[in-house]
Parts: structure tokens; sequence; C-alpha cells
């Protein structure tokens, strides 16, 4: 690399910026990451994490004809340990696309952690993750 090339993370910081003309093509809405809880001791606390892709729409943008482009966003996040709701979040059109939610919860016994992403335009995806308490 020489003295005038811009180092590798500027470059890739530059071709992500986002385009003012609304995305011709969107990528189907998945949920691209759960980072998944190690073994853990009982009653200690565990954190989890959660990335979801999706192409967000705030709904105040424009297509080049002027044309108003549709709200889709993900709009809520449940997420549930062996049936009961340890997590909820309301998400609104500021929300970044591609929500990551990290948050902790106390590890009580062995179960399932159940992720509930609902949004516009009848929206709805869940996922889940097994937890081993030790």
């Amino acid at each position: 690399m020489s003295a005038l090339e811009p180092p590798a993370a500027t470059a890739a910081a530059t071709s992500r910026s986002r385009s003012l003309n609304p995305p011709t093509v969107r990528s189907p809405t998945h949920v691209d990451h759960l980072k998944r809880p190690v073994p853990s001791r009982k009653a200690s606390f565990q954190e989890i994490k959660t990335l979801a892709a999706h192409a967000m729409e705030n709904g105040f943008r424009r297509t080049q004809t002027g044309e108003l482009i549709a709200r889709d966003i993900i709009t809520q996040f449940v997420c549930t340990y062996n049936g009961l709701e340890i997590f909820r979040a309301d998400l609104f059109p500021a929300i970044a696309a591609n929500p990551f939610i990290s948050f902790f919860t106390v590890a009580t016994a062995s179960g399932t952690i159940e992720f509930k992403w609902t949004g516009d335009n009848g929206f709805s995806q869940t996922e889940t993750a097994n937890i081993t308490v030790e």
C-alpha cells in the first residue's frame, strides 16, 4: 500500500454509504446472526445478542418520481426463556437497518430461548436457541 492509497477500513466505509435513491432490489428479510449462549452456571448473568438483516424503510423517503416509499420496519422484538417473556423492545422508524439487540438475563435452568421479530406488512419471524445450565 502506498502513502496515497486510503486505508482498507476507509475504503470499506465509503463503499457502504447509503444512497439517497431508493433501492430497486431488496434482499429477503432474515435473521442474520444469533449469538448462541455457551453453557453457563445456574443463576449467572448471560448476555444475549441478536442481529436481524432487514431492509428497513422509514416511510419518509420518495422515489425518483416523487412517490412516497411505504414504511417497512421491524416494529417489535420479543424474547422468551422457557415460555416466559424476558425482554421486549418496541422499535420505531429511527431504528437502524439490520438492528442489533443485546441484553442480559439470568440463566436459571436449561431450556429454549425464543426470539420473535414482528413488523410492517405482515412481517413475522421466530428463531430459537437452546441454553444449557450446568
